[in-house]
């Protein structure tokens, strides 16, 4: 169990030029290589960007948000 996901939540603003956001926190184990994390994320949204569902969906990652 090398990371661990919350549900996704509406953030404090919920709706910005018509679009709508989601966030999603990921929790990553100490000593897990980021660079690996961040590869499997982009290899992830790429395909999901490419299924229907997907189509239109923008993701963008924040490294430590806080």
């Amino acid at each position: 169990y090398w990371c661990k996901e919350s549900l996704p939540a509406e953030p404090d603003v919920p709706r910005v030029r018509k679009m709508y956001r989601i966030q999603i926190l990921i929790k990553a184990e100490q000593g897990l290589s980021l660079s690996k994390l961040k590869a499997f994320l982009k290899q992830k949204s790429d395909e999901l960007v490419k299924t229907p569902i997907g189509r239109g969906v923008r993701i963008y990652f924040d490294v430590d948000p806080l």
